[in-house]
């Protein structure tokens, strides 16, 4: 029975014993949870409220914002998600959300691997921008406090004068977090900031939309279209009656290379016939400089026409449109570039406002605007070019036909190919002459012999320009007579050199025509030869030409072209040493004997050796 009890309070106390490491654990693992963050460390917004009251800020203006850790152990990596109102700020780009300088970063800056922020819509209202970092090698980092990200915030809008807006700068908590070297989330506390802005801004001008992008379709080309036309007016707000302003005036410089302001027309706030009941007086002017115009405006409320003075109790109050402006786009850079540049209201003088003393009236800044003008798409033209008769007769006219070359007509945003879009063709003969015209027909006429390159270049309504070369030959055509007996036979020479009329020779007892051309040494030498039937012919491969002490035949550079029933041309390149004698042979002559290509073969190595035996005796001499 006491072997008994003792055996129950011995599982008795080991049962405390097992009951009391568990909680002892369970004490532990909470305690490592609590040293990893939980309701320790702290995520927030540095400063919490940014307050943007004094001095005023206006539309563009920017701010800066950091989110920072305090109180942190076992960090490796952490990522924040930080969410904004985007009607009232924004972030223009990636870029403007930063670490935190190295130093007072988390992380040494090279301990970590950088990541690229992202910029996105969270809803239709908001926005938010997301960064990350990650130890190298999971090396973890423990302290009181420290910078993560820095967020450059734009302003987009400005509340009315004494209005104040005010936004919250929140940390999403999915998305907001640091994490140990075993990529477990450590579990924060986050704390949000806000943002407010109060308008303090007395009457000033604005110009609106205060961003204008064109064109509105991507790639589109505008220019010379209604496209490149639009308006931007020039507001006054925030006026009081008690500043009894009766005369506004104000400049806006422009970048002329890309926008022509056309016209400015007077708005209505000002010509209100509760406080103008004569009517206004108003007027404007373009300057032009170098790459910037200038656009000066004046308006003024005319005083009663029998007192001089302006005395009725009414003066302008609130807001409205004092000027629209009407641009046009007369430039426009090809995609993907695109050019961006402000359009900056002041005051002429430095004033923008006069009241009835004739005395300056205190302003707010203006709020001025960005124009963005897009790129568009394009593709260079395509030159091409025939020419005939082909090839040319020196003295002749020859017909050069461009009307195969095309451009790229841009039809919102869609490249389609269009012959009509070329608007220039220019031409270069290759003989010192060139002729610039609108029409993809022309003739030319070449005075001297010989192998011209021709180079067309078109140019497209874009003002892009291509070329196309191409080799045009003109040649000296000549009749010549040969009689043999009281048989007379017309044969027609057409080459790069010159051949005496009627010097051809026919030499009955070699079967052959033989003749002299010459050349400017080192050119290039053309021979077309059109021979009757009748006089002197063969079969194709039957041909032979001796030239400059070669043998030409069809299977080395002779070509022969069966013009028709009764006529043979022999075409042969060569390049002109100096004078060149041509023997051309055939196998039928006129009168018939027999022969055959042995027999023609032997007189011609005879021809040869000739030939050879003459050129030694003239090296001899």
């Amino acid at each position: 029975m006491s072997k008994l009890w003792n055996d129950a309070k011995g599982a008795e106390k080991l049962l405390w014993t097992i009951v009391v490491l568990s909680l002892m654990l369970s004490m532990v693992a909470v305690f490592h949870v609590k040293a990893q963050g939980e309701g320790y460390a702290t995520i927030y917004v540095n400063p919490p409220t940014t307050d943007l009251t004094s001095p005023p800020y206006i539309v563009g203006d920017t701010f800066t914002v950091e989110v920072r850790v305090s109180n942190y152990s076992q960090v490796a990596g952490y990522q924040v998600k930080l969410v904004y109102d985007n009607s009232l700020l924004n972030v223009t780009a990636p870029a403007k959300v930063a670490y935190a300088p190295d130093g007072d970063h988390i992380f040494p800056y090279a301990a970590f691997n950088p990541v690229a922020a992202s910029v996105a819509m969270l809803n239709a209202t908001h926005q938010y921008v997301m960064k990350t970092a990650t130890t190298i090698g999971a090396v973890e980092y423990n302290g009181t406090d420290a910078g993560l990200i820095v967020v450059e915030f734009t302003i987009v809008s400005v509340p009315p004068k004494g209005e104040t807006y005010i936004s919250a700068l929140w940390l999403e908590p999915v998305d907001t977090y640091t994490f140990d070297d075993s990529i477990e989330d450590n579990a924060e506390t986050l704390t949000d900031g806000s943002y407010s802005i109060t308008s303090t801004v007395a009457n000033h001008l604005e110009v609106s939309p205060t961003t204008k992008v064109l064109p509105e379709i991507t790639g589109d080309k505008i220019v010379g279209t209604d496209k490149a036309k639009f308006t931007m007016d020039v507001l006054i707000k925030n006026v009081s009656t008690t500043d009894d302003i009766i005369i506004v005036q104000w400049e806006m410089n422009y970048t002329n290379t890309y926008l022509n302001c056309t016209i400015v027309d007077e708005g209505t706030f000002m010509n209100n016939s509760v406080w103008a009941p004569y009517g206004t007086f108003y007027g404007w002017l373009v300057d032009e400089y170098d790459t910037v115009s200038r656009i000066t405006f004046f308006v003024m409320i005319n005083p009663n026409l029998t007192t001089g003075e302006w005395d009725w109790p009414e003066r302008p109050q609130g807001e409205g449109v004092l000027a629209t402006i009407r641009f046009e786009v007369i430039h426009q850079p090809f995609a993907p570039e695109s050019v961006s540049f402000p359009l900056k209201l002041a005051g002429v003088f430095g004033q923008f406002f006069i009241n009835t003393s004739i005395e300056y009236v205190p302003y707010g800044p203006p709020i001025n605007a960005t124009f963005t003008l897009n790129g568009y798409n394009y593709k260079k033209p395509i030159a091409a070019f025939a020419y005939s008769p082909e090839p040319i007769e020196v003295n002749k006219t020859a017909t050069f036909d461009a009307s195969t070359s095309y451009g790229w007509r841009n039809d919102n945003g869609t490249l389609i190919q269009d012959a009509t879009y070329i608007k220039e063709y220019a031409w270069d003969w290759g003989d010192g002459t060139t002729n610039t015209t609108t029409t993809a027909v022309i003739a030319h006429t070449y005075s001297d012999v010989g192998a011209y390159v021709v180079n067309l270049t078109v140019t497209d309504y874009d003002d892009l320009t291509n070329s196309t070369v191409k080799s045009a030959l003109a040649l000296e055509v000549v009749s010549h007579t040969v009689t043999y007996d009281v048989h007379s036979f017309i044969v027609v020479t057409m080459s790069t050199g010159k051949i005496e009329k009627d010097s051809i020779v026919l030499r009955q007892p070699n079967r052959c025509l033989y003749f002299n051309v010459t050349g400017t040494t080192g050119t290039l030498g053309i021979l077309n030869i059109t021979i009757p039937n009748e006089l002197l012919s063969a079969a194709s491969q039957d041909w032979m030409v001796i030239l400059q002490g070669r043998i030409v035949t069809t299977s080395n550079g002779l070509i022969v072209t069966q013009l028709n029933a009764t006529h043979t041309m022999l075409s042969v390149t060569f390049t002109f040493a100096s004078e060149e004698p041509v023997y051309i042979f055939g196998t039928q002559v006129i009168p018939e004997f027999p022969g055959s290509t042995f027999v023609l073969a032997s007189m011609a190595i005879s021809m040869i050796a000739a030939m050879s035996l003459a050129i030694k005796k003239k090296r001899k001499k």
